[in-house]
């Protein structure tokens, strides 16, 4: 930012206690002089001008540096870069949170789609005995939980068998068996 290598000027209780002790110091005929051409209000850089000289008699301020429009450019860089990188970080931690959750929730479906693996079969033949697209897309989709769970319990090949008749039986379906076909199932 720009005030990285600024002083504060009145901002804080101890800069206005320096400025009352610099005011103080000042003779009285150059306060009076000051005050008049203040509020005479001809000048209205005056302010700034004394800012500068309070801060001159400061030691910090008079060895800090000017920074150059370059310096500026690059601090403002490297303070976007940051904040991207900040806010990429923010996204990667969220993204692998959502996924974990999606994975527990996907494993809490499993063990309960186990519990009724055999009514889950009889509504994948229910399903597909309708003749409806909706329903066929529905079996489908039993059909992946259904081949996810055999691959989870290590029946991938009992399932992979259940499909293969699944497809016997209804061969005379065509859109069905495109269908099972666009979706992976057969081999």
């Amino acid at each position: 930012m720009a005030a990285e290598r600024s002083s504060p000027a009145a901002s804080n209780d101890n800069s206005r206690k320096e400025l009352e002790r610099w005011v103080g110091a000042l003779p009285d005929p150059e306060k009076t002089d000051l005050l008049v051409r203040l509020m005479a209000g001809d000048e209205p850089h005056l302010r700034a001008e004394l800012l500068r000289r309070f801060r001159s008699t400061r030691p910090e301020v008079a060895t800090a540096k000017a920074r150059t429009v370059s310096e500026l450019l690059s601090a403002a860089e490297r303070r976007t870069e940051d904040r991207r990188r900040k806010a990429a970080e923010r996204a990667a931690r969220e993204k692998a949170r959502r996924e974990r959750e999606e994975a527990a929730a996907r494993e809490r479906y499993l063990d309960g789609l186990a519990r009724r693996e055999p009514a889950t079969w009889k509504e994948v033949d229910a399903l597909i005995a309708a003749k409806k697209p909706a329903s066929y897309d529905e079996a489908l989709r039993l059909l992946g939980d259904l081949k996810d769970l055999g691959a989870r319990s290590g029946r991938s090949a009992e399932v992979q068998s259940r499909i293969q008749r699944i497809r016997e039986e209804h061969s005379k379906k065509s859109s069905f068996i495109e269908r099972l076909q666009r979706a992976g199932f057969l081999r």
